[in-house]
């Protein structure tokens, strides 16, 4: 976006990790796995400013009037021989998955053509 530009964009990436173990039992012993679960998540906000009219004065403010998200999740086996073969996936899919995020939020946002129905909050200041 150009400098000064009434419009800015904000794009937040998070990516929480999770373990899950399974044990198998069986006769003369046990197997062990883990699958380390990826949590990833995507929003993005486009901010403007605007301002109100209020005793003849102008009150600038920031808005986000519009906004989107995705979350996606997959599990990754942890083992060395899985991670020995399938570990330049992995690096793929969390690559894929960051710009399918993005992707996704800004068909949400370019989908929405309904109009906000929550009251906006300056038109409940009063004089005071």
């Amino acid at each position: 976006m150009r400098p000064n530009s009434p419009v800015s964009l904000v794009v937040t990436f998070e990516h929480r990790q999770s373990t899950i173990r399974e044990t198998t039992v069986r006769t003369g012993g046990s197997d062990v796995s883990d699958t380390l679960i990826h949590d990833l998540f995507v929003s993005m906000q486009f901010f403007v400013r605007a301002a109100a009219l209020r005793n003849g004065k102008f009150h600038l403010l920031v808005v986000a009037p519009v906004s989107g998200y995705d979350n996606v999740d997959w599990g990754e086996s942890t083992d060395f021989l899985s991670k020995s073969m399938m570990g330049g996936v992995y690096v793929k899919k969390f690559k894929d998955a960051f710009a399918g995020g993005l992707a996704d939020c800004l068909k949400v946002i370019a989908s929405d053509t309904t109009g906000e129905t929550a009251p906006w909050y300056v038109n409940a200041w009063t004089e005071k």
